[in-house]
């Protein structure tokens, strides 16, 4: 399981497509439960916000926070300026079938496809195993959604798929090689210490 599925660790490549990036929360699965509170809390799911274990299943929790965030350009639970308390309360509370919305309070509500608030409503359920992507199979029902229909994965996967936009990001790669950029952003980033970076890093 990834524990960190944000926009900060979707990156985009110089032809276009997004990959899933930064592994430094990651956890090799074998079938056992996890009870470590790690990655973004705005993404938790309710199983890690209430300690009740989690599988890879949260992840999916978290594809629905991050299309909903892309699609309305704010986070449905709360977000770094929501105190932690509240915004766990938010997440460990929410119950779709009590009526509750979130898209209650978004602005652009009429331009989002009801497809589109499916597949968020379908990935943010609280019970885990009735979560999209949590039946037999997998991962399989996110990609079978109506709001993806139409989507070749196979070729997707392979590269096969024009990327949209492809030419700006590859024009992005090209300008951002420039030494005085690259300078510029090194000493903008701050200080990481060695202890917080994951252990097959420290050596570098």
């Amino acid at each position: 399981m990834h524990r960190k599925v944000t926009p900060e660790c979707v990156w985009v490549n110089s032809g276009g497509f997004a990959q899933l990036a930064d592994l430094g929360c990651s956890k090799e699965m074998s079938g056992q439960q996890q009870f470590t509170m790690i990655g973004d809390p705005s993404y938790f799911a309710p199983e890690q916000v209430t300690s009740m274990g989690h599988t890879h299943l949260i992840d999916f929790w978290s594809l629905g926070v991050l299309i909903y965030e892309m699609l309305t350009g704010s986070l449905p639970f709360g977000d770094i300026l929501t105190p932690e308390t509240e915004l766990y309360k938010n997440i460990s509370s929410y119950d779709p079938t009590a009526g509750e919305d979130v898209w209650s309070k978004v602005e652009n509500e009429a331009e989002i496809s009801e497809a589109g608030k499916d597949l968020v409503k379908l990935l943010l359920n609280p019970e885990a195993t009735s979560r999209l992507g949590g039946g037999q199979q997998g991962v399989q029902e996110i990609k079978n959604n109506n709001w993806l229909a139409g989507m070749d994965w196979e070729k997707l996967g392979s590269g096969r798929v024009k990327a949209p936009h492809s030419e700006y990001a590859s024009e992005r790669m090209r300008s951002n090689n420039d030494s005085a950029v690259e300078k510029s952003w090194i000493e903008s980033c701050e200080e990481v210490a060695l202890e917080d970076c994951p252990e097959t890093f420290q050596a570098f």
